[in-house]
């Protein structure tokens, strides 16, 4: 369960450090061991994606 929302979430991370990481945390509500127990659902990582790409000032072109 989470393995993409996860991987999202180490995005933000490594892309944009501490704050990006913080600051993705709270606008999404979901803490990086809520995001390790959640569904990998399309609504979830779409919603965790357009906000990953508002956090970085970037699309994660990347992730797939």
């Amino acid at each position: 369960m989470g393995k993409e929302l996860e991987r999202i979430f180490d995005i933000v991370a490594q892309r944009g450090g501490f704050d990006a990481r913080m600051e993705f945390a709270s606008r999404t509500g979901l803490s990086k061991s809520k995001v390790a127990k959640a569904k990998d659902t399309p609504d979830l990582k779409q919603k965790l994606l357009k906000i990953a790409a508002e956090v970085l000032g970037r699309e994660i072109n990347d992730f797939d």
